[in-house]
């Protein structure tokens, strides 16, 4: 027997019964007058109190099922939502490494302008290089700072070389382990490094 068997039989029972045996229907009216009760007029009103909290239950769990549904709903939205970023994100970064690439294209042709003395090429080169990491930074790629005299930083830096330079101090003023020069740019986006800055140390 289910929940729903035991609803309908305490549904089925009369608001009113018959008196006990023994007892004639005037002597039940007058102890029901009196708030007195009989065994089954008891069992009555204890089922239909059942009854009510029964329904009770039921709309509750219908209520708890629906709110579940919608957290459900919500948490689907919620993946899916992520998914969407998580899948923006790795865009932009092959995005970004196509235009570091770029950089390091327009890096090779400088040195190589340089190298032949041609200045006012070269002028114009570095000018198009500090456009192009102007355009970059506007997009979330920044430069890896990697200035000469700084203390190397593993998780930014990656050291090429350690060497001494010509100098009063034998290393040209640079303490031992910082950056003596860069020799390739490194960049990054917010605290995600897409490329470590190659540099040369002083020994």
């Amino acid at each position: 027997m289910d929940l729903a068997d035991i609803q309908r039989e305490i549904a089925a029972l009369p608001a009113t019964l018959p008196p006990p045996d023994g007892i004639t229907a005037a002597e039940d009216t007058a102890a029901s007058a009196q708030g007195v009760s009989g065994p089954l007029q008891i069992v009555s009103k204890q089922g239909r109190v059942i009854l009510r909290l029964s329904a009770a239950v039921e709309a509750l769990e219908s209520q708890t099922k629906a709110l579940a549904d919608e957290a459900k709903r919500q948490r689907q939205e919620a993946d899916a939502a992520g998914e969407r970023l998580r899948q923006s994100e790795r865009r932009a970064r092959q995005t970004a490494l196509e235009a570091i690439h770029l950089m390091d294209a327009l890096d090779w042709v400088g040195e190589a302008v340089g190298a032949r003395g041609d200045l006012a090429l070269s002028r114009e080169i570095v000018s198009a290089q500090r456009d192009c990491l102007r355009r970059l930074a506007a997009v979330g790629v920044t430069e890896i700072p990697a200035a000469r005299g700084a203390a190397m930083d593993g998780r930014l830096h990656e050291g090429l070389e350690a060497a001494e330079e010509d100098g009063d101090d034998g290393k040209g003023g640079v303490p031992q382990y910082h950056i003596r020069s860069l020799v390739r740019r490194g960049y990054q986006i917010g605290p995600d490094i897409l490329r470590r800055a190659g540099v040369i140390t002083a020994a």
